[in-house]
């Protein structure tokens, strides 16, 4: 089991979804990436199984139909292997893994998955 599933629900996320991920690849095989491609028009998916290929034990793909940031978040949730859950917006720029599986001081959220899931 994963330590925590990290949840990137993306659409049309070609151009800023990189610095998301590689912002979690710190945290090694204890972390798991979950691109949601929500329906993107654009290389977003490509870029994601890229991703896949390289680092087949950490990101993982879920190619689906359009229907909204709310069911992609569902979506991850549902393909999540850890036992927290965050979701990171594609978009998102600065750190965002500083869990101690990500390479941090501490862990965050020992209550259960994180954001109430």
């Amino acid at each position: 089991m994963k330590y925590i599933s990290f949840a990137i629900p993306s659409y049309n996320s070609e151009d800023y979804m990189s610095h998301a991920i590689e912002s979690i690849l710190p945290g090694g095989e204890d972390v798991e990436i979950i691109v949601v491609n929500d329906g993107s028009k654009d290389g977003t998916s490509e870029n994601a199984h890229e991703y896949k290929n390289k680092y087949p034990n950490i990101v993982r793909v879920v190619d689906k139909d359009n229907g909204g940031h709310g069911d992609a978040v569902n979506s991850g949730l549902s393909h999540a292997t850890g036992k927290y859950f965050k979701v990171v917006d594609s978009h998102v720029s600065g750190k965002i893994c500083q869990a101690k599986a990500c390479g941090g001081q501490g862990r965050s959220g020992e209550g259960g998955k994180a954001g109430g899931h």
